[in-house]
């Protein structure tokens, strides 16, 4: 179970564009220089800061008139994020009013100074060491860090750098837009905060309901099979429903502590055969499949590196939802999936009645059941943990309808990296 940031309040989370961002470094980069590397503009190549000068483009400088570098001024001066220019020595060249605002000193007192007249001297070094290596590969720069306003007060910024250059195509030096995400991060924190009480409350009065229930449901059978030759039918009828209801409780308690459990002793991440781990689940669910005159046809399915039984709930949940919601004789289960470096997608398609457009999103929700599941047993839990487990990875999962009727269930993850 989780909560939503949605339900964060009125604390606004804008990540940094890299496509807006990029744009506002060629901006600066050509006010500082005029234009880019000459070998840059001769060969066609990239722009280290996202612009390009390949056949019938040229950079030219900008802003070419007083007017508009005052409104350029103007504009970056209106910015909240801190923007920044340093020289290849690490001598800042330039700043913002919201640099100003977090050094605590003029623009006029930043120029000509260095980072460490401005921090404790390991982070001035741990700035400029990074900065060199950005000169001298070339590449931009995206990362977290924590600095110390002139306030005193400590904050996390989000800070994208990228080198500009000198006419001649040496390296001129930094430019640096930096975003205060302390608020974010704080409501992160209260986030995860909120969702592991959550689920430790769960977890409690899940596995505290267990004794009880056990002593219920086992009464319930003493007395179905001790003493049904005393009981009457309706007696009998009593107690069937009462074995079955305990049966349901006991499935939504133990749903219950799996979901609340997910995240927090997991297992290793580990190199899985997709298609084995499906060929699996399918023998296990085959007397299932028999009986509905179903089948499950896995293709195309890449290897992944995740924990195995994550992995097994991902698929066990969708193939018995596609089998219980989705059966038609002869139909069949239809599964595949994609890689693309670390983003993993995985589908599994069934033939049945879908899902109405308006429970798409709610469907994912603890205890939700949709329209077409009146009828069929379950607890509504199945999906709630699928997207917890993508959430996991920074995925998510969600429904489409089937080309030709049907649901096809997708889930999104980032493998996670190597630790090793």
């Amino acid at each position: 179970m989780s909560v939503s940031k949605k339900q964060l309040g009125d604390i606004e989370i804008k990540p940094l564009c890299p496509e807006k961002t990029g744009h506002l470094l060629r901006k600066i980069h050509q006010q500082q220089i005029g234009h880019a590397p000459q070998d840059q503009q001769s060969s066609g190549k990239k722009s280290n800061l996202h612009g390009s000068s390949g056949p019938g483009r040229t950079n030219t400088a900008i802003p070419e008139t007083p007017t508009d570098a005052a409104l350029l001024r103007c504009v970056i001066d209106t910015i909240g994020d801190l923007i920044y220019v340093k020289n290849a020595d690490g001598v800042y060249l330039k700043c913002n009013k919201a640099s100003e605002q977090f050094i605590g000193k003029k623009e006029s007192e930043q120029v000509g100074k260095t980072d460490f007249d401005f921090f404790d001297h390991a982070l001035a070094r741990q700035i400029q060491n990074a900065d060199r290596q950005i000169l001298s590969s070339g590449e931009e720069f995206h990362a977290e860090e924590t600095l110390q306003k002139a306030d005193g007060q400590t904050c996390i910024l989000e800070t994208k750098k990228a080198p500009f250059y000198q006419p001649d195509g040496s390296p001129a030096g930094i430019v640096g837009i930096s975003r205060d995400i302390t608020r974010r991060k704080e409501a992160e924190d209260r986030l995860k905060k909120a969702n592991r009480e959550l689920d430790s409350f769960v977890y409690t009065v899940s596995h505290d309901l267990r004794t009880p229930l056990t002593q219920v449901f086992g009464y319930a059978e003493i007395l179905m099979e001790g003493y049904s030759e005393l009981l009457d039918e309706r007696a009998l009828y009593f107690l069937s429903q009462i074995i079955s209801s305990a049966e349901k409780m006991r499935t939504l308690i133990t749903d219950l502590l799996y979901l609340a459990t997910i995240g927090q002793t997991q297992s290793s991440p580990e190199d899985i055969d997709l298609a084995g781990l499906v060929k699996s689940i399918a023998n296990n669910l085959s007397k299932e499949l028999s009986e509905a005159q179903m089948s499950v046809q896995a293709k195309d399915l890449p290897k992944v590196k995740l924990p195995k039984t994550l992995l097994f709930q991902i698929f066990d949940n969708l193939i018995s939802n596609a089998l219980k919601y989705g059966a038609k004789p002869g139909s069949v289960i239809e599964i595949g999936g994609t890689k693309q470096g670390r983003l993993v997608q995985l589908w599994v398609r069934d033939s049945g009645p879908g899902i109405p457009v308006e429970e798409r999103e709610q469907i994912f929700d603890v205890f939700w059941r949709g329209s077409t599941s009146r009828g069929k047993t379950g607890t509504g839990i199945g999906l709630a943990t699928i997207q917890k487990i993508a959430s996991l990875f920074n995925g998510r999962s969600w429904v489409e309808e089937t080309p030709g009727g049907g649901s096809t269930f997708c889930v999104e993850f980032f493998e996670p990296l190597d630790q090793s």
